[in-house]
């Protein structure tokens, strides 16, 4: 926890620039943002949108105001979890994401070594991040789904209704609805009667 608290500190240092970040969302009424300073949107509100009910912890970002992020009803996502969309992330109700887990529907980093030292540089130099030409892909998670804690989703996956990802998995690929999936790749362990 000490790790995570001096990051934190880190992070939040008035040295960091986030005059081009700004902290714009739409939540239904009985929506609960614990800290709506971790949510960062540099587009329109409506790019983030969370729904009746629903318990945000972690941080969600949008790049750019090329990604959107739909949150449904009754939904949990745990501390510090992390949804960083360029393109679309789309949770259904009742959804429980646990702490530490990453759901990214983008690479976030080029593979070319030169466009990743650019990318540094824009990102200090300006307080953006600037994507260039990186993979994005869609994900959905369908309702009632429960993924762990410590886990990764990647881009261009769905997940099925009432599936559960068990803890510390990293999901690379679809998975169907009422199924437990664990492991690096996740894979099916049983189905959900």
């Amino acid at each position: 926890m000490l790790i995570f608290n001096n990051i934190r500190k880190i992070l939040t240092k008035k040295n960091v620039s986030q005059k081009h970040i700004i902290k714009n969302y739409v939540a239904h009424d009985s929506a609960i943002i614990y800290d709506a300073n971790k949510i960062y949107n540099a587009g329109e509100p409506s790019k983030i949108n969370i729904g009746e009910g629903s318990h945000i912890s972690g941080i969600i970002q949008v790049f750019n105001n090329c990604g959107c992020v739909k949150i449904g009803d009754h939904c949990f996502i745990g501390d510090y979890s992390r949804i960083i969309s360029a393109a679309n992330v789309t949770i259904g109700n009742r959804v429980q994401v646990a702490h530490m887990c990453s759901i990214m529907d983008n690479d976030v980093h080029s593979i070319d070594s030169s466009k990743r030292h650019n990318e540094f540089l824009t990102n200090v130099s300006k307080g953006v991040i600037d994507l260039f030409d990186i993979p994005k892909n869609e994900i959905i998670i369908e309702d009632d789904v429960w993924i762990a804690s410590h886990c990764v989703v990647l881009k261009g996956v769905k997940i099925g209704k009432g599936a559960i990802v068990g803890a510390g998995s990293v999901v690379t690929k679809s998975i169907p609805p009422s199924v437990i999936v664990h492991g690096n790749p996740a894979r099916i362990i049983r189905n959900i009667k």
